[in-house]
């Protein structure tokens, strides 16, 4: 995964339709234009969805991916939706639907 991207464990079992990664030490920005780049490589055609979120199409695999830290949000966001994450990460959740 670009940008040392690192799986991040959540406190239920995993669902593997929803996957969340972290990372420190890097830019919102560059983060998601690694990962954007990463998933054109694999052949998935991106679509902006917001400033953090993206929409990968291919085929009919359709993968959403958000980026989410206490900088873009807020510290009880980040507690709520990633009690697991270091200090100072920066998340970015998948979901395949």
């Amino acid at each position: 995964m670009p940008c040392e991207l690192a799986p991040l464990m959540g406190t239920g079992p995993p669902d593997p339709r929803r996957l969340a990664f972290f990372t420190t030490g890097y830019e919102a920005a560059t983060v998601g234009s690694a990962l954007s780049d990463e998933l054109e490589r694999l052949g998935f055609a991106i679509t902006p969805e917001d400033d953090r979120s993206i929409r990968a199409e291919r085929g009919e695999d359709l993968v959403r991916a958000r980026l989410t830290s206490a900088t873009l949000d807020s510290e009880a966001v980040m507690i709520d939706l990633h009690p697991s994450a270091p200090e100072g990460a920066l998340v970015v959740e998948l979901k395949l639907t």
